[in-house]
């Protein structure tokens, strides 16, 4: 028979059929290992960790945060209680500050309110040996005739005529200029407070504070024609050279607003008044940034 024959015969042969209990007794011929009793024993608790790790690792977490929460909770509302104080404090802070400016501005005016005062007290004061002067000047004429009387028989007896109520006029008309300045220290003072501290650039700026008069701005010893009106004080017509022009009160106290070129009297930005002599003015007032200052 040669291979194609064979070939031929094995195709046509019917296919065998296995047996119907087949799978059953491969199924009965499967033996497994059993597990021991003490391996099982030990295997138990190890599956019951790994089976609850996860969740009992997720409770943990979930349980961390919350206390983490709680604890950022809790430390929020510190800050915030905190905050809360610290906001009022400012607000305390705030209304001290205020009071401590308004104590502080009413200081400044009650000292004014005394500096102005005192000043007050020392016009009343001059005022009052003004009118004293006033008074004793007005039996001067008859004194005076009475002195030339005198001086007449004195003075053909020495050859020379003695004039002795010269000083004490010229004593009175001083006072009276000082009285004078004074009064235009208390109105250069009352304007400024009413103008941030600056200094009132002329007399004309200053009326109301000066009482409406233009008399006490010629010194009794001045001779040149004096002024009839505020026209004339505006014209220049003022025994008192002004020097507050761009003047403040936080210059230097010894700053001369005003003076009298007769009698030497300096104002000061102070408000005082100095009675200085030629000799003593040429000695004592220097020139410092511009303004006459005088130093003692």
């Amino acid at each position: 028979m040669n291979d194609q024959l064979i070939e031929d015969l094995l195709r046509k042969s019917p296919i065998p059929q296995p047996p119907a209990d087949l799978v059953q007794r491969l199924v009965a011929d499967i033996r497994l290992p059993r597990i021991q009793s003490g391996r099982s024993e030990s295997c138990v608790p190890r599956s019951l960790f790994r089976r609850w790790f996860p969740a009992l690792t997720f409770s943990a977490l979930v349980i961390a945060c919350f206390v983490v929460m709680a604890v950022q909770a809790n430390l929020i509302s510190a800050l915030k209680h905190g905050n809360e104080s610290l906001r009022a404090q400012t607000r305390n802070l705030d209304a001290l500050r205020q009071a401590n400016v308004e104590a502080q501005r009413l200081r400044g005016e009650n000292s004014d309110l005394a500096s102005l005062q005192r000043d007050n007290s020392e016009l009343q004061r001059l005022r009052g040996e003004m009118i004293q002067l006033q008074t004793q000047a007005a039996g001067l004429s008859q004194l005076r005739a009475d002195h030339q009387k005198l001086a007449a028989s004195a003075g053909s007896a020495s050859g020379a005529p003695v004039d002795f109520f010269a000083e004490a006029k010229a004593k009175a008309q001083r006072i009276a200029c000082v009285n004078n300045l004074k009064e235009i220290g208390l109105a250069i003072t009352l304007w400024a407070s009413d103008n941030n501290g600056q200094c009132p650039p002329n007399f004309i700026s200053m009326t109301n504070e000066l009482g409406q008069t233009w008399r006490i701005l010629h010194c009794p010893s001045d001779d040149s024609d004096s002024a009839a009106n505020w026209a004339d004080i505006e014209a220049g017509k003022t025994s008192y050279p002004l020097y507050t022009a761009g003047c403040t009160d936080t210059n230097d106290p010894n700053t001369i607003v005003a003076e009298c070129p007769i009698h030497h009297n300096i104002l000061l930005l102070d408000g005082s008044v100095q009675q200085l002599s030629a000799k003593t003015y040429a000695e004592q007032i220097k020139i410092v940034n511009g303004r006459k200052v005088w130093q003692r």
